[in-house]
């Protein structure tokens, strides 16, 4: 049974909300309130991060500028922790003081220590929340955006305890969490949009929309969306390092068309399923625009 937390649309207002079904019923004895509002000024394609435990859900308000945290359990208490739906920009600080510039993804870190948002609808960068201690939470910018590598970022993902990857509009990246450092691993900024597979930087990218993890942190998986006749979800597999660095990455298509004939419609997300599996021959649950 599919749930989903209820809210008010266009307002930015903290509180309770309610656990509701798919059905409307609800899953607590609590009252129905719509006090707490989000703005959900486009679509959720990777604006949610769970915990481990289940029990607490992280959202990147992108039309509020703001990440929010609500506990499912007990009150379903909403609360904002980063960012202030009054200021837009990319300033460092703690907690509300920080400010945001439409944040459209957000990755919790292996241990839930931190989380990593992507920031800046226009550009680009990846901002860290440190989610340790108590309240106020401070942010700080992880990556600064850099036009001669992308021009948009698209998603975020852990793949180790140490490793990110984050996926631009036509490229793929590591990041070192500890230093910040990153490395290309597929596709290129700087060449023409294609679709075609291949190792690195020989591969190329339309149009990448989200990326997600497959489970075991050798595999990544892309949504790749450029035109009509391009609608693509592509693997990125990679080797590491004896240091636990991306040695190569290898990318391939594996469901969807280039040309007429389209099994796919207007890609414009992808996530797996917490254990992995599908009903489908791929591990991916697939979101389309139609």
């Amino acid at each position: 049974m599919q749930t989903s937390l209820h809210g008010s649309h266009n307002g930015h207002t903290d509180g309770v909300g309610q656990l509701l079904s798919n059905n409307g019923a609800s899953f607590s004895s609590q009252a129905r309130s719509d006090a707490a509002t989000f703005s959900f000024a486009g679509d959720l394609r990777g604006a949610l991060a769970w915990s481990r435990g289940g029990d607490i859900l992280y959202v990147a308000d992108t039309g509020f500028n703001c990440i929010r945290r609500i506990y499912l359990r007990g009150s379903l208490n909403v609360s904002t922790i980063a960012g202030n739906p009054a200021y837009l920009g990319s300033s460092d600080g703690l907690g509300t003081s920080a400010k945001f510039d439409k944040p459209t993804d957000i990755s919790l870190g292996p241990d839930e220590s931190y989380a990593l948002v992507i920031d800046g609808d226009a550009s680009g960068r990846i901002r860290r929340i440190l989610l340790t201690g108590s309240t106020p939470y401070a942010v700080t910018t992880l990556v600064a955006h850099d036009s001669s590598l992308w021009e948009k970022l698209a998603g975020i993902v852990h793949v180790s305890a140490s490793t990110a990857i984050f996926a631009a509009r036509r490229s793929v990246h590591e990041l070192v969490i500890e230093t910040g450092a990153i490395h290309l691993i597929a596709g290129n900024s700087s060449g023409l949009p294609g679709p075609e597979d291949g190792m690195g930087a020989s591969s190329t990218f339309v149009g990448i929309r989200h990326i997600d993890a497959v489970p075991g942190g050798s595999t990544v998986l892309v949504a790749d969306k450029g035109t009509e006749l391009h609608n693509v979800f592509r693997r990125v597999s990679f080797a590491r390092t004896t240091a636990g660095l991306i040695r190569s990455a290898n990318v391939t298509s594996i469901q969807g068309a280039n040309g007429f004939g389209n099994t796919v419609n207007r890609v414009r997300g992808i996530a797996m399923f917490p254990d992995g599996t599908s009903p489908d021959t791929d591990p991916v649950q697939q979101y389309n625009e139609w």
